[in-house]
């Protein structure tokens, strides 16, 4: 290989190395499990002005623990009728672009999505993709 091609190589290694999503270390995990609440979940579907359904989910996220949380990834499960999970959607709860949730804090999340036919309309279910603490 020649000598730019190996420079090219290692762009393309470094580049793919920056685009694997983030993770948790044992003691983020520990406080998400631990401080971390998901309150009065509660999904919506309504027909906007041009006819299309429109989903929406609303739901407190209360950080209980002693630390400040700067960034909250969530992954939203949905069901069919049989308790299958049909599909799943990323969402982001505290963004890293805004004020983090204090210590001792609730904050109301919202996100829209479009409705899937085989959806069963019960709440989804709610797990934490990615947490950053300050």
């Amino acid at each position: 290989m020649s000598r730019s091609g190996k420079w090219v190589a290692i762009a393309i290694l470094a580049s793919a190395a920056g685009c694997k999503p983030p993770t948790m270390d044992q003691e983020t995990i520990a406080y998400a499990k631990q401080y971390v609440r998901f309150q009065n979940v509660r999904a919506s579907a309504k027909t906007d002005y041009r006819g299309q359904s429109l989903g929406t989910l609303h739901m407190d996220v209360a950080n209980t623990g002693p630390r400040d949380i700067r960034e909250l990834d969530v992954v939203l499960y949905f069901q069919d009728a049989a308790g299958n999970v049909i599909a799943t959607e990323r969402a982001t709860a505290i963004s890293p672009r805004l004020k983090p949730l204090a210590a001792g804090q609730t904050r109301d999340f919202m996100h829209g999505f479009d409705l899937m036919n085989a959806w069963n309309r019960s709440s989804p279910g709610v797990g934490i993709a990615y947490l950053k603490l300050k």
